[in-house]
């Protein structure tokens, strides 16, 4: 039989309590080790009442900041919306009478002489005399436009132009080159830089007889 070796044991660690300060243990338990009740301090009702007197008016010095921004706001946003409708109101009225002071120079300078020219008996004798004084009432309308930026573009003779001519007709001339214009039905005229009518011309062609000879020439 073999004999038992004899195991020891480990015991157990003993915890070395440590004490607690005088201070803990006085207010945890009394000298006797009786363990006393802890209380919280009691706070001043004045204080409480004075705080909540301080958070009531802080909250009501937000309420009257806050009202005041809101009634400044609407005045703003009701101030606004009457700059708006005036401005629409001034914007109409410019576009409703901007022609008002050309109109004023084309009644005093133009139609009434129309009107003095038309209350005219016409006769042989004062026939020339009407002619010449409808070429100045035309002239004079014709400087009034030139004054307020309307421009007159003389085409005659010129290359042919998509950009400002519109061809109505074309013929065959001997004296015009081809795509040039040899007579304007309608004017051109600009507003300043902007055209606001091109111009309606009849155009040069090449002649048929010379074009079937340049094709009959280029096939060999």
């Amino acid at each position: 039989m073999k004999k038992r070796k004899n195991i020891r044991r480990a015991q157990p660690r003993k915890l070395n309590k440590k004490k607690a300060p005088l201070s803990i243990q006085t207010e945890g338990q009394n000298t006797s080790g009786e363990s006393l009740s802890l209380q919280e301090p009691t706070q001043n009702p004045d204080l409480l009442i004075k705080k909540e007197h301080e958070l009531n008016q802080a909250e009501q010095k937000r309420k009257e900041e806050y009202a005041a921004l809101n009634t400044k706001y609407h005045f703003l946003m009701a101030e606004y919306a009457n700059y708006k409708k005036n401005n629409i109101k001034k914007l109409e009225s410019i576009r409703k009478y901007e022609g008002q002071h050309l109109i004023y120079k084309i009644l005093t300078s133009v139609i009434d002489d129309f009107d003095r020219a038309v209350e005219q008996e016409l006769t042989e004798k004062n026939l020339l005399d009407f002619k010449k004084g409808i070429t100045m009432i035309y002239n004079k309308l014709k400087q009034l436009l030139k004054e307020v930026g309307v421009k007159e573009i003389d085409c005659t003779g010129a290359l042919f132009d998509p950009a400002i001519h519109c061809a109505v007709d074309s013929v065959v001339s001997k004296e015009v080159p081809p795509e040039h214009i040899i007579h304007v039905i309608k004017k051109a005229y600009f507003f300043h830089d902007k055209l606001i009518r091109p111009a309606e011309v009849i155009v040069s062609q090449k002649s048929p007889i010379k074009t079937l000879e340049q094709n009959k020439n280029v096939n060999g």
